[in-house]
């Protein structure tokens, strides 16, 4: 059985030209696929590691925190994590829970 290529890679869309010769073996393509795992856990390892070197030590009114937050987040978000579970909760999220405290 032969599959294509990019379907592995989530390239169904049409991210990269499809060329004629590009099929491989069931095989091949099972092969293909755990190393494409590896990958993103690899990437989401990388994305957590990053997300608490730039993100976590900043203090709240640093005015990059949430603009480096989103952007971690969303690379989370891509290589399957839950950035609520993985990170916790969101700058807006956070800056919301400690006006509620300084209210009381």
């Amino acid at each position: 059985m032969k599959v294509r290529r990019y379907g592995l890679c989530g390239f169904e869309n049409g991210m990269r030209e499809r060329e004629e010769g590009d099929w491989v073996d069931y095989d091949d393509y099972k092969e293909l696929q755990a190393e494409y795992a590896r990958l993103r856990e690899a990437m989401l390892a990388f994305a957590v590691d990053g997300w608490h070197e730039e993100v976590a030590r900043r203090p709240m009114i640093n005015v990059y925190r949430r603009i480096l937050d989103g952007h971690w987040r969303r690379i989370i978000e891509f290589a399957g994590g839950d950035p609520e579970s993985l990170v916790g909760p969101c700058h807006d999220d956070l800056l919301a829970s400690r006006s509620k405290d300084d209210e009381l």
